[in-house]
């Protein structure tokens, strides 16, 4: 048995991130499996599979046409033997069809992540019901998505399944570092402190985030430190409202990180600003670490965070909500505390990487 993941690119993005912790888990358990990305180059994530000894390639189909793209996919697909390919979003599996076909893989098992480029482009929304017809199963993350393409872009219920995603627990896991950590950011121990990770793109609106702690009193902003992990094309300008808003004290923009685990278990909160999502891997290692997290209600956050429960939801692109949640959050430490608890009991029980990986190896595996 010879599995190929598929995904778009190998930079650290949440489908990406899950398509790796999948092919690595396969691989610990035995099974051939090879990695291909769509677009771009090799990046964090094919080295981190290569150091594995898992083979990974890029087909860099932005820069060819449709014939040398097709041809790539069915020169890797034939070199590595692939009986089963398992594609990460719908427009991904466009790419492959026909070179699937044609070099006789056996099953192909789509995973879509979100709704939210299929349901404003008309020609994804034709392509994503044929898709259905062609994909011998479909996944998807959330009970929103699954209810989206069954009722409305009527994909037949015995090809599709909700399988959410998962972290190692053992790896994200609360153990607060006594200050050393904190010391080391140059973060005073004695005050709460609130992270946000993730790409500096609009769809993940720093822009809310920035302005929420601006509304913030003096009093409280003078009892937190925020600090931003991440890169991408809107680090510029967030940083031209950091300092516009006058936030240089109590916000650090720390950019790209290799110890996001110890990083977690050192936060107070989690905050996650974004627009549109699925259901982020970034809240779910947060929960895994016994930080509860105040996130907008979008994608299928809601079937992960019950709120006032394990943490709190807030609309998106509302500052005001967001700044206010704070503000309440940190006025009682025994809430605060309890919802970590909380959450680190429903990513062990509902989200935790052996029960998502079980699910994927019923549907990719089929003797």
């Amino acid at each position: 048995m010879n599995i190929m993941v598929v995904l778009y690119s190998f930079d650290l993005a949440g489908s990406e991130r899950l398509g790796a912790v999948i092919a690595s888990r396969l691989h610990k358990d035995g099974i051939n499996v090879s990695v291909m990305a769509i677009y771009g180059d090799m990046g964090p994530i094919s080295d981190a599979l290569i150091a594995e000894g898992i083979p990974c390639f890029t087909i860099d189909a932005g820069t060819k046409s449709k014939l040398c793209r097709w041809l790539d996919c069915y020169r890797y697909f034939k070199q590595q033997c692939v009986d089963v390919i398992h594609v990460h979003h719908i427009s991904m599996f466009n790419f492959l069809y026909w070179p699937a076909v044609a070099s006789r893989v056996k099953r192909i098992v789509v995973t879509e992540h979100t709704d939210f480029d299929i349901r404003r482009n008309r020609r994804l929304t034709k392509r994503t019901k044929k898709s259905f017809l062609r994909a011998d199963y479909v996944t998807v993350i959330h009970r929103m998505l699954y209810d989206y393409f069954v009722e409305d872009l009527n994909c037949p219920l015995n090809k599709i399944e909700i399988i959410y995603n998962g972290v190692d627990s053992k790896v994200f896991y609360p153990n607060r570092s006594n200050g050393s950590y904190r010391a080391q950011l140059g973060v005073d121990k004695k005050k709460y402190l609130l992270g946000w990770i993730g790409r500096f793109h609009r769809d993940k609106d720093i822009d809310t985030l920035l302005h929420s702690i601006a509304l913030l009193s003096n009093d409280v902003r003078g009892e937190i430190q925020v600090i931003v992990v991440g890169d991408g094309e809107g680090r510029e300008n967030a940083t031209k409202l950091l300092k516009k808003l006058n936030l240089d004290s109590c916000i650090k923009i720390l950019g790209v990180r290799q110890d996001i685990p110890e990083l977690m278990r050192n936060l107070d909160v989690l905050l996650l600003t974004s627009s549109t999502e699925g259901v982020p891997m970034v809240i779910l290692e947060a929960m895994s670490s016994g930080v509860p997290c105040i996130s907008t209600s979008v994608g299928g956050i809601s079937e992960v965070i019950n709120d006032g429960e394990n943490g709190w939801l807030v609309p998106p692109k509302d500052p005001v909500a967001l700044s206010e949640c704070i503000t309440s959050v940190l006025s009682d430490e025994e809430r605060l505390k309890g919802a970590g608890i909380s959450a680190r009991k429903s990513v062990v029980e509902r989200f935790d990487v052996n029960i998502m990986t079980d699910n994927y190896k019923k549907i990719l595996i089929v003797t």
